[in-house]
């Protein structure tokens, strides 16, 4: 189980890091939520609205448990920030072992990198907020005004951007 999981998380990496990403564990956090949530990779990972947007703390501590396997290397990035995560040259073991759950999920992998590589951290926290509002309040009226609720330092129109922009990488999903 585990070796799938690192196997697609892996994937992930390569293919956000291949975009430009800055690859921190903020960006793997809300990549892999969009993986599951939007784009149904089963990853099993249960997320939970916290500080920074959803979050899974069963994702940190397989982080963790990756970088004490060698699978994934840390680069350091010049101060304020924090560094970035690659998948070291020993991942590719994981890669092959479970080359045809990778190759399963290819496409939907692709497609959330491409979405979600060119965002900071700041708009990938307002997008994953949004997808967690559609996913765990489909029919709450104004979930403008819930996002805003939920996470106060977002403003209600950039909470209504988020929500637009997340309803047209849905849409865009649905039609791959």
């Amino acid at each position: 189980m585990k070796a799938k999981l690192y196997a697609l998380l892996l994937e992930l990496l390569e293919a956000m890091d291949k975009r430009g990403s800055w690859c921190g564990e903020t960006h793997l956090q809300k990549a892999a939520y969009f993986l599951q949530e939007a784009a149904n990779v089963p990853l099993d990972l249960d997320f939970v609205l916290y500080k920074h947007g959803p979050y899974s703390f069963e994702l940190h501590e397989a982080l963790g448990d990756m970088r004490a396997r060698f699978l994934v290397d840390i680069k350091p990035q010049p101060a304020p920030y924090g560094p970035s995560l690659k998948a070291s040259p020993s991942a590719q073991i994981v890669a092959k072992a479970s080359s045809e759950t990778v190759s399963t999920h290819k496409t939907q992998i692709e497609s959330v990198a491409e979405k979600l590589s060119g965002h900071g951290a700041v708009d990938l926290e307002r997008l994953a907020t949004a997808l967690y509002v559609l996913r765990n309040y489909p029919g709450d009226e104004d979930q403008v005004g819930l996002m805003h609720q939920l996470k106060p330092h977002i403003t209600a129109e950039r909470a209504a951007e988020a929500l637009a922009a997340v309803n047209n990488i849905l849409q865009e999903m649905d039609s791959q």
